[in-house]
């Protein structure tokens, strides 16, 4: 099957945890939903998984994405068929799939194949783990697909011919990738006092006197909704960077200190502040000469100024893209519509900007309630507290979860009143 189909590279390594089980780690160089596309979708798989050489091909190539779905790949080889087969168990985009893997020839050799996709520093790691019914098989299949592992360790096409249906994921057949910048938190309000109060509760002030606090969460703890909608949203679609107000673009991943607070508090958003403008501008000049001519910027931010887009547009021209369903909408509704977005994987429409037009449109109808389900980040003080004692509730996407009934919640969040404790304008 798709997910069981990587192959070597230098980041590839294959254990055997137990006497019945292999294990295969990988890391990608694409975020986890394009990665999981390329495995999932019958058009992407015909182009790595029997991506083996010459005389090699995918006549077959048939997948019912669905639990109790079924999927079989048939890898035509120069010496004849290799036929594979099974069923899909378990299915949680883009983080998670459980299947069954059975080759032709031993139908009684059913293997159970638990994949996860987990984000990485903007790139994905891929574990996935190969049980099988007895030591007897998992003996052969370990010396079928340890023993090019050892003979290539850096060279991806020996791996990669190590038996049929053992392809590499090439990167050419994901899509474009979408780098979004996403606005920064305020740092300088009440939820920041939070975090700076050394005997506060919560759990994400735990975390950050742990060393364990990542830049995204801390922001999503002091924004609210419109951040872990943005957050969650780039994530799912593409590459998330933060757009911060000293230090430039920022990986969401990255640690998150008591100082790095405290200078971000003080640090102003502003065209006028050098420091914000010339780190912002070295770093987009740099990620437009990564990202080449095809990738897309989408600026999940304020267009309504010239803070962010005064810099950016000049530096990459028509790549620059907006939300279109962005117009009209405050925080709150923003951050709503992308938490629903990335619920249900359906990408939004996006425009171009261009120089010194602002869109401006009339405020769109309030988003449907009934779509909405109660998630949670985990910020909460203590997990035995009940909701109503906690205050704050901090929302997060379930959709795929096993008993989710369906694939487009927003979120069910309630939150305590927060005073205005400086005038601001929208991020």
């Amino acid at each position: 099957m798709a997910a069981s189909g990587v192959a070597n590279s230098e980041t590839f390594k294959v254990t055997t945890p137990s006497d019945t089980e292999i294990h295969f780690t990988r890391l990608f160089d694409a975020p986890p939903h394009l990665v999981f596309e390329a495995m999932s979708k019958p058009e992407h798989i015909k182009r790595w998984w029997g991506n083996l050489g010459d005389g090699y091909s995918v006549p077959v190539c048939e997948v019912d994405l669905r639990v109790g779905g079924k999927w079989r790949f048939v890898n035509r080889h120069p010496k004849g068929d290799a036929e594979f087969y099974g069923v899909y168990k378990e299915i949680n985009p883009p983080g998670r799939i459980v299947f069954t893997e059975i080759y032709k020839p031993f139908p009684d050799a059913e293997s159970v194949v638990t994949a996860t996709l987990t984000s990485e520093h903007g790139k994905t790691r891929l574990n996935a783990t190969s049980k099988y019914p007895s030591k007897v098989v998992h003996g052969a299949r370990r010396r079928d697909q340890l023993r090019p592992a050892r003979r290539g360790r850096d060279g991806i096409t020996e791996v990669a011919r190590s038996r049929p249906g053992r392809g590499r994921l090439v990167q050419s057949v994901l899509p474009v990738r979408s780098v979004f910048l996403l606005s920064p938190a305020y740092c300088g309000g009440r939820r920041a006092s939070i975090l700076l109060n050394p005997k506060s509760p919560a759990v994400t002030s735990r975390e950050l006197r742990a060393g364990q606090l990542s830049l995204g969460r801390a922001f999503a703890f002091m924004s609210g909704l419109y951040f872990r909608g943005k957050l969650s949203y780039a994530q799912r679609f593409g590459d998330a960077l933060v757009i911060t107000p000293t230090r430039g673009l920022q990986d969401p991943d990255r640690p998150f200190t008591l100082a790095l607070l405290r200078e971000f508090a003080v640090g102003d958003v502003s065209l006028d502040n050098p420091e914000y403008r010339s780190a912002l501008e070295r770093d987009v000049i740099a990620l437009s000469t990564r990202i080449g001519r095809k990738a897309q910027v989408v600026l999940l931010g304020s267009v309504a100024s010239g803070k962010y887009v005064d810099v950016l547009l000049p530096i990459l021209g028509d790549r620059l893209r907006y939300p279109i369903s962005f117009v009209g909408r405050g925080d709150m509704s923003r951050g709503g519509l992308l938490l629903r977005s990335a619920a249900s994987g359906e990408e939004l429409d996006y425009g171009p900007l261009t120089a010194g037009v602002r869109p401006r449109g009339p405020r769109p109808p309030k988003l449907d309630p009934s779509t909405r389900v109660a998630v949670s980040w985990g910020h909460e003080t203590d997990a035995s507290r009940t909701r109503a004692a906690r205050g704050i509730v901090e929302p997060a996407l379930s959709a795929g979860t096993p008993g989710a009934k369906r694939l487009d919640p927003v979120v069910d969040i309630r939150l305590r009143p927060r005073p205005r404790v400086h005038g601001r304008p929208r991020s």
